[in-house]
């Protein structure tokens, strides 16, 4: 067996034993909610997202207005060169684009009930 097709095999053997370790039910994870679970992913997990998001949303909003108002001073300098339109419509992405971390920020308040996530009733199971 040559020294290539082993450290192939000690690799496929690594990341199984990953993939078992990661897909391993937790123990205490059969215990919570499904109310508790979402609130204890949307507190610890989903923040970071949301913040990379926001300023996702606002350097490319920026991007945006810079370029549709490069484009209007290139139409006011030069009526027949540069059209009007794109450059408008970069503008009204780029107020589409700072609108929508505050928008969609209400759309998850809304969701989430206000902060909390809706708690799951089991069924009874002795009938």
């Amino acid at each position: 067996m040559s020294k290539t097709h082993a450290y192939a095999d000690y690799v496929a053997l690594a990341l199984i034993i990953t993939v078992l370790v990661a897909a391993w039910p937790d123990c205490a994870m059969a215990q919570q909610t499904v109310g508790t679970s979402i609130n204890q992913i949307r507190q610890t997990q989903l923040p970071p997202v949301l913040q990379i998001m926001n300023a996702v949303f606002y350097i490319s909003s920026a991007g945006f207005a810079y370029s549709g108002a490069k484009g209007l001073k290139d139409h006011t300098e030069n009526p027949g060169g540069a059209k009007l339109v794109p450059q408008v419509a970069k503008l009204g992405v780029a107020g589409a684009l700072a609108a929508a971390p505050s928008l969609l920020g209400t759309l998850r308040e809304t969701t989430f009930l206000r902060g909390s996530a809706p708690q799951v009733e089991q069924f009874p199971t002795n009938f």
